[in-house]
């Protein structure tokens, strides 16, 4: 019954937008029955609309939100479920405002024997150097044995911090978990699990301003 249950064979990913932008995520659902595909945030299902639009074919399917808010940013979830059982991924969206400073280019008003391509630098300001910050901390989860779970947080700080993962006091290795640090937002993945994955698990990250934690 179990094999039987929607599988995600193309996972979606989490993904960053300024304010304004859309934001598109993509997945591919597999399923012996009929699966039906939704997609929450804050725990409400969201429904097709002007803001949020779902497009499907055969098996792929894509989530958009367009003009994106700050109010937009965190944990949304993509839910497939047929009468055999259901599966969730979980991504974040992470919205930033447009910078404000811009660098305005003037072009050489003086006469020019031969046209040069106009040449544009700094057109964004680059983010000063900060500490480590999660904006985004982990959530607990409850997860039946045998599922997958992906533990989900959100990340800022320059030079870029150097990310760990705990439980307990015990570091895990990214050799026997699956972890990401992209756009701000880190994740770790605990596939099959079993009954001794419970427990507290921490993420720390540091450079050299600072260090921070969330758990």
């Amino acid at each position: 019954r179990r094999q039987a249950a929607p599988r995600f064979v193309i996972r979606p990913q989490s993904t960053f937008a300024f304010e304004g932008q859309s934001a598109k995520f993509s997945c591919r659902v597999i399923a012996v029955a009929p699966a039906t595909v939704s997609w929450y945030h804050n725990n409400a299902e969201l429904r097709q609309s002007v803001k949020y639009m779902k497009r499907y074919l055969i098996d792929d399917y894509t989530f958009v939100i367009n003009r994106v808010k700050l109010e937009d940013r965190g944990e949304y979830i993509i839910r497939a479920e047929n009468h055999y059982g259901a599966r969730e991924e979980p991504v974040f969206l992470n919205v930033q405002p447009v910078p404000t400073d811009v660098s305005i280019v003037k072009p050489d008003l003086g006469v020019q024997r031969k046209r040069q391509p106009l040449e544009i630098k700094n057109l964004w300001q680059e983010a000063r150097d900060s500490a480590p910050c999660f904006t985004f901390l982990l959530r607990p989860r409850v997860i039946q044995v045998g599922s997958s779970v992906k533990l989900l947080c959100c990340l800022s700080g320059k030079p870029t911090p150097d990310v760990k993962w705990f439980k307990g006091s015990q570091e895990l290795s990214k050799y026997e978990y699956a972890m990401t640090h992209s756009d701000g937002v880190v994740t770790m993945e605990i596939t099959n699990c079993r009954v001794q994955d419970s427990g507290k698990y921490r993420c720390e990250a540091k450079n050299t301003l600072g260090s921070d934690e969330t758990n």
